[in-house]
């Protein structure tokens, strides 16, 4: 049983970190074209896809079948390297929520421009 929750951990954090890794990637596509609306709303759509069909269930099905593997051997939650690797996936729960926070800023056209500044020699 173990081995399966292991299994189930891994695929789901590597579909988790597929949606955070791609998520930026379609907010460069959107700041690219802002002054395209057809490319704008496909956009805003395929981000709020990946964000709550994909990135967010994986969380959530990354977080349960770890905190289930923990609940089976307890005696890990003393060790340094848990304690680390659970700051550490605090800090990417937060970083799944900034996602959110940054695409509904986007949803609403409010695209932050990068306009590239002609270097004068």
């Amino acid at each position: 049983m173990l081995l399966a929750f292991k299994a189930l951990h891994l695929i789901a954090m590597v579909a988790w970190f597929a949606g955070l890794f791609y998520m930026f990637r379609l907010f460069v596509y959107h700041a690219e074209n802002a002054d395209k609306k057809e490319v704008t709303n496909v956009l805003k759509v395929m981000e709020r896809k990946l964000l709550y069909f994909i990135t967010w269930p994986a969380m959530v099905v990354t977080l349960t079948a770890g905190f289930t593997m923990l609940t089976i051997h307890q005696e890990y939650l003393g060790l340094l390297w848990i304690q680390l690797k659970l700051g550490l996936i605090a800090l990417l729960i937060a970083y799944t929520v900034f996602l959110g926070y940054v695409r509904r800023r986007f949803a609403e056209d409010e695209v932050f421009l990068c306009k590239t500044v002609p270097i004068v020699e």
